[in-house]
């Protein structure tokens, strides 16, 4: 089944953009929404905003650590009725 069959969302927050576009590539090609954003604080908003099925975190953000951007990311999904503890992926 095509990801996009199934409206499958991905959300990359990463401060090098160069780095993320292949990874974008492949995922959209594969079908997957991808938004790729810079900022840990934007990466809550957006996850507020329309909630991805899954986030990775490149674990060396400036601004916001790591950590942080998970914790505000699942405090943004609880509100939505989505589920609080969904899986992040992290990246170093």
């Amino acid at each position: 089944m095509l990801a996009t069959e199934t409206n499958k969302q991905i959300l990359i927050v990463d401060r090098d953009v160069a780095a993320v576009e292949p990874l974008r590539q492949r995922l959209g090609e594969a079908g997957f929404v991808v938004r790729a954003i810079t900022d840990g604080s934007a990466a809550i908003v957006a996850v507020a905003e329309r909630p991805p099925h899954l986030v990775i975190i490149d674990w060396n953000m400036p601004g916001l650590a790591a950590l942080e951007v998970i914790q505000g990311v699942r405090r943004a999904r609880a509100p939505s009725g989505g589920e609080a503890d969904h899986t992040v992926g992290v990246v170093g």
